[in-house]
Protein backbone atom coordinates (compact mmCIF):
# COMPACT_ATOMS: atom_id res chain seq x y z
CA UNK A 1 0.00 0.00 0.00
CA UNK A 2 1.23 3.45 -0.92
CA UNK A 3 1.90 5.25 2.19
CA UNK A 4 1.96 8.92 1.26
CA UNK A 5 -0.33 10.59 -0.58
CA UNK A 6 -0.50 14.00 -1.46
CA UNK A 7 -3.73 15.99 0.32
CA UNK A 8 -5.53 16.41 -3.46
CA UNK A 9 -4.92 12.99 -4.63
CA UNK A 10 -7.59 10.39 -4.48
CA UNK A 11 -6.63 7.54 -2.68
CA UNK A 12 -8.06 4.05 -2.81
CA UNK A 13 -7.72 1.24 -1.17
CA UNK A 14 -8.08 -3.00 -0.70
CA UNK A 15 -9.22 -4.91 2.20
CA UNK A 16 -10.30 -8.65 2.61
CA UNK A 17 -11.95 -10.34 5.48
CA UNK A 18 -11.75 -14.03 4.82
CA UNK A 19 -12.16 -17.43 7.18
CA UNK A 20 -11.60 -20.83 6.59
CA UNK A 21 -13.84 -23.75 7.16
CA UNK A 22 -17.62 -22.99 8.19
CA UNK A 23 -18.08 -19.66 8.93
CA UNK A 24 -18.25 -19.19 12.93
CA UNK A 25 -19.44 -15.43 12.62
CA UNK A 26 -22.81 -14.30 12.96
CA UNK A 27 -24.48 -12.33 9.98
CA UNK A 28 -24.69 -9.05 12.22
CA UNK A 29 -20.71 -9.09 12.24
CA UNK A 30 -19.90 -5.53 10.54
CA UNK A 31 -16.73 -4.22 9.13
CA UNK A 32 -15.40 -0.42 10.26
CA UNK A 33 -13.25 1.66 8.52
CA UNK A 34 -11.97 5.08 9.97
CA UNK A 35 -8.70 7.21 9.69
CA UNK A 36 -7.04 8.27 12.88
CA UNK A 37 -4.67 11.06 14.02
CA UNK A 38 -1.11 10.04 14.89
CA UNK A 39 -2.75 11.06 18.51
CA UNK A 40 -5.85 8.68 17.77
CA UNK A 41 -8.40 11.46 17.33
CA UNK A 42 -11.20 10.27 14.77
CA UNK A 43 -10.83 12.10 11.16
CA UNK A 44 -12.88 10.03 9.39
CA UNK A 45 -14.93 6.98 9.28
CA UNK A 46 -17.30 4.82 6.50
CA UNK A 47 -20.19 3.57 7.59
CA UNK A 48 -20.01 -0.12 8.89
CA UNK A 49 -20.13 -2.61 6.30
CA UNK A 50 -21.84 -5.78 7.14
CA UNK A 51 -19.64 -8.55 6.89
CA UNK A 52 -21.32 -10.75 3.72
CA UNK A 53 -18.65 -13.35 2.97
CA UNK A 54 -18.72 -15.12 -0.49
CA UNK A 55 -17.30 -18.41 -1.37
CA UNK A 56 -13.65 -18.33 -2.72
CA UNK A 57 -13.57 -22.31 -3.50
CA UNK A 58 -12.17 -24.62 -1.10
CA UNK A 59 -13.70 -23.71 1.58
CA UNK A 60 -12.97 -20.22 1.84
CA UNK A 61 -14.88 -17.57 2.24
CA UNK A 62 -14.36 -13.93 2.20
CA UNK A 63 -15.77 -10.49 1.66
CA UNK A 64 -13.35 -8.00 -0.45
CA UNK A 65 -13.70 -4.26 -1.06
CA UNK A 66 -11.89 -1.58 -2.98
CA UNK A 67 -13.07 1.95 -1.30
CA UNK A 68 -11.73 5.49 -1.93
CA UNK A 69 -11.25 8.32 0.11
CA UNK A 70 -11.93 11.25 -2.01
CA UNK A 71 -9.41 14.38 -2.48
CA UNK A 72 -8.99 16.42 0.05
CA UNK A 73 -10.92 14.67 3.12
CA UNK A 74 -7.82 14.49 4.93
CA UNK A 75 -5.78 17.54 5.92
CA UNK A 76 -1.83 17.43 5.45
CA UNK A 77 -0.80 15.24 8.37
CA UNK A 78 0.18 11.37 9.73
CA UNK A 79 -2.79 9.21 10.20
CA UNK A 80 -3.85 5.39 10.51
CA UNK A 81 -6.11 3.18 8.41
CA UNK A 82 -7.93 1.21 10.80
CA UNK A 83 -10.21 -1.94 9.31
CA UNK A 84 -11.47 -3.62 12.14
CA UNK A 85 -13.91 -6.26 12.23
CA UNK A 86 -16.44 -6.24 15.00
CA UNK A 87 -19.46 -7.49 16.92
CA UNK A 88 -22.65 -5.17 17.18
CA UNK A 89 -21.71 -4.87 20.79
CA UNK A 90 -18.13 -3.72 19.90
CA UNK A 91 -16.39 -6.61 20.73
CA UNK A 92 -13.34 -6.87 18.12
CA UNK A 93 -12.67 -10.32 16.32
CA UNK A 94 -9.49 -9.02 13.99
CA UNK A 95 -8.20 -5.45 13.02
CA UNK A 96 -5.42 -4.09 11.31
CA UNK A 97 -3.98 -0.95 11.17
CA UNK A 98 -1.55 0.61 7.69
CA UNK A 99 0.26 4.40 8.18
CA UNK A 100 -0.41 6.99 6.28
CA UNK A 101 1.31 10.61 5.34
CA UNK A 102 -1.10 13.07 3.65
CA UNK A 103 1.22 15.93 2.23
Amino acid sequence: MIQEVAADDQLLFYWSACVSGENPLGPDVVVKRTFTTAKGDSAYAYPPTPLKLDSMGKDIHCLDMLEQLPPGTLAAGDYHLNVTVAHPNGDVIASGTQPLTVK
